[in-house]
């Protein structure tokens, strides 16, 4: 009686667990709209699901979204300051939000992210680790200082234009057909693994002497290449490339 007692008990505790380990992320029923605290975004989450403001929002709804359009429609309209409640649209494909006053953008539950246009906003750091379906990242235009796409396997158009960028590794993006990395502080750049890139757009960045953009060569670019020198960097930025990588700017 004791080893059926025992035995019932550890199947129901192997239950619980398998029952809790497929409880969904959200409660799909809870009124979730106060997790939207710019009024802005919260109007643009009501028209997407067809609702009237005031109304609930439930994550099931804002689940079945696959495209959020959240752009400035024209100068001097109202900006987004946060996307905060973005991570209930687990299922969006395509996120446009350009032109806000973003100065941060957590897309980490977005997985099935393909397509996201952030330009002119404020974002200084953006992760894009855990959106593994990425194609088109374009941030045109932000103070972006870092960025790792290095899980981004799937990425075909990169704009980095205009952002504070010093590096970047594109070695794990064979993929990569387009590429604007125009206007930032960049001082190498390996193309050697992105055999399929059709445009490159790579001018204003501190490429000159021995800084050379590796395998650019061997790229079949034709008129697609544009390459113009910045003029010399800053001293202090020599000074830290001498002591970081043991050469100076020639």
């Amino acid at each position: 009686m004791e080893r059926i007692t025992s035995t019932f008990i550890a199947l129901c505790i192997a239950l619980g667990v398998l029952f809790m380990g497929t409880t969904p992320a959200f409660a799909s029923s809870e009124d979730i709209s106060g997790k939207f605290t710019d009024p802005v975004f919260l109007a643009i989450v009501y028209a997407a699901l067809g609702k009237k403001q005031g109304q609930p929002i439930t994550a099931n709804e804002c689940a079945r979204v696959t495209e959020l359009d959240a752009n400035v429609p024209e100068y001097g309209m109202p900006t987004i300051k946060n996307l905060a409640g973005v991570e209930y649209f687990t299922n969006l494909e395509r996120l446009y939000c350009i032109g806000n006053e973003l100065t941060s953008l957590n897309i980490s539950k977005n997985k099935k992210l393909r397509v996201l246009l952030c330009s002119y906003n404020l974002i200084t750091n953006l992760d894009v680790s855990k959106n593994l379906s990425l194609e088109i990242l374009d941030t045109f235009s932000c103070p972006l200082k870092k960025l790792n796409v290095s899980k981004n396997r799937e990425l075909r158009e990169l704009t980095v234009f205009d952002n504070n960028l010093r590096k970047l590794n594109l070695m794990n993006n064979t993929k990569l057909t387009h590429l604007y990395v125009s206007e930032n502080r960049l001082w190498k750049l390996n193309l050697t693994q992105n055999t399929k890139m059709k445009l490159l757009y790579c001018s204003g960045n501190y490429f000159t002497g021995e800084n050379k953009i590796k395998g650019s060569s061997k790229l079949n670019l034709g008129d697609y290449f544009v390459f113009e020198p910045q003029n010399d960097p800053p001293l202090f930025e020599r000074i830290l490339y001498y002591v970081c990588f043991g050469w100076i700017w020639m």
